[in-house]
Order: C-alpha cells, then structure tokens, then sequence
C-alpha cells in the first residue's frame, strides 16, 4: 500500500523521477514517498523541479522529500526500512577524497575501510543497512568493488547482508574517463 524509495546522491533526480514514471506506467495506487538527498543545492532545485513536473502525471499520492544534504554526514541519519534505494554513488578514490571526505567514509565504514577504499563503498554500506528486508537496493559500483583486495572485507559483509539478483560488468573504463 506505500513504497519508499531513497536516492541518498540524486543528482537532478532522475532516478527518481523513472521510478515514478514506471509505477505511473504499471497502474500502482499505493502511496508513494521519494527521498532524495545530495550536496549540491542547484541539483537539489531541479530534482525538485522535475519531480513536481512528473508528479502532476501520476494518479498515485506522493511525498516528494528532496533535501541538500551531505549523505556521509553522521548527522544525517538515513531513512529506516527504505522499500527501494537507487543510486549512482559518487566514485572518489582514496587519493582524490579531502581529509574530511576520508574521515566520514571511515566513520561510515568503520572496520570495513581497508587500505585505499572509494567513497561509494561507504554508500552501499549505508544502503545495505536501511533497505529494508525483502527491499531493493539497486546501484552503480566501481568495479574495484568487485575484485579489489580493499573491498574483500566489505564484499564479505555485504553477502551477509543482501542476496544478489545481478551483478554485471558493464563497459569499459574509458565510458567515464572523465
């Protein structure tokens, strides 16, 4: 009768705004809630834009929650039992992260961060701890997640946590050079 969904990073939303218009598509009439969270204000406004833009084509009431927040941040506490996280994490290596971008992914991470770990390793941790049970967390992950020695530790945890549906290379590492 409600579904949550959560995109700790949304950028412009546009993660969120293809939920909405795939349960507008498929005739859902439950409640829904989106939650959006990112750093920078101006994505934040046209997350927001865009989200009242293709609120107003579907049937189904929804909370639209788009808020300028630092998802690594301890004070912002992540949303409990969210039913679908999707997300597109910011990939920032260990050498290209601020002293204090460091410190909150190892805050975030706490035994998990070794040696050199990625920002967005500390996303999906986060996220694998506040999908709910039998939820969804779908997400886009360095592929140094899937083979580095640094995230063995994590890779371990996270199978305890979640059970995998896919898990797929796809591309090269020159689809994102930049």
């Amino acid at each position: 009768s409600s579904l949550t969904v959560f995109d700790p990073a949304c950028g412009s939303g546009e993660f969120l705004r293809e939920t909405l218009r795939y349960l507008e598509l498929i005739g859902y009439s439950g409640t829904i809630k989106l939650i959006g969270w990112d750093i920078s204000r101006a994505a934040c406004d046209m997350a927001r834009f865009i989200l009242d833009w293709e609120a107003a084509f579907v049937s189904a009431p929804i909370t639209i929650d788009i808020e300028n927040r630092d998802s690594l941040d301890v004070e912002h506490v992540w949303p409990d039992a969210a039913d679908l996280i999707l997300m597109n994490p910011p990939f920032v290596s260990w050498q290209a992260m601020s002293t204090t971008q460091r410190t909150k992914v190892r805050d975030a991470l706490g035994a998990l961060a070794q040696m050199r770990t990625d920002m967005s390793e500390a996303f999906v941790w986060k996220a694998a701890n506040c999908v709910r049970p039998g939820g969804v967390l779908g997400c886009f992950i360095p592929a140094s997640m899937l083979d580095s020695k640094a995230a063995e530790l994590l890779r371990e945890r996270l199978g305890q946590l979640l059970s995998p549906k896919l898990i797929a290379r796809l591309g090269s590492h020159s689809l994102f050079s930049d």
